[in-house]
């Protein structure tokens, strides 16, 4: 059996990662909070395929994209955590200002999913290693016409205990 590096965190499923834990956690409460979406999983680049994504929409996919760490103490590290959460929405409709108002609602909607998706996560403490996740910034990506990308990052930090 291999020692708990990480021994301030409880194991979640038998993951002691702070990774894996928050994962889990985060997708946990996307399905509680936000069951518009329709797929969410980890970030592999989906997105960036030529064709149509082998995703169910709306979709979020989570990634990790950067950490530094301080140490703190000859056993222990603070890790600062960046998390980016891709919202993925396909719509067809048109927002122009001609169009009907059920178009434009509809064409519209990966905003009232990204409210959702943020009441959802931000203030959220995903476990008790992990201080509250904290929204950063929102971009947006317009790589297919077929569908929208909106990245919203988040951040959060935890102390991490490193047993020699």
């Amino acid at each position: 059996m291999t020692q708990n590096p990480y021994s301030s965190c409880q194991p979640i499923n038998n993951l002691h990662s702070p990774f894996a834990q928050l994962f889990i956690e985060i997708q946990e409460r996307i399905k509680a909070e936000v069951p518009a979406i329709q797929w969410c999983d980890q970030w592999w680049g989906q997105e960036q395929l030529e064709y149509r994504p082998a995703v169910a929409f709306p979709a979020l996919l989570i990634d990790f994209p950067n950490t530094t760490f301080s140490a703190e103490s000859q056993d222990s590290l603070f890790a600062r955590v960046n998390i980016t959460i891709r919202l993925l929405c396909d719509s067809l409709s048109s927002s122009a200002a001609s169009a009907t108002d059920a178009s434009r609602a509809d064409a519209l909607q990966y905003y009232e999913l990204e409210h959702d998706i943020i009441a959802a996560l931000h203030c959220f403490t995903p476990t008790p290693c992990c201080q509250s996740l904290t929204l950063t910034g929102i971009t947006t990506e317009n790589r297919n016409p077929e569908y929208r990308i909106r990245n919203l990052s988040f951040s959060t930090a935890y102390e991490l205990d490193v047993i020699p």
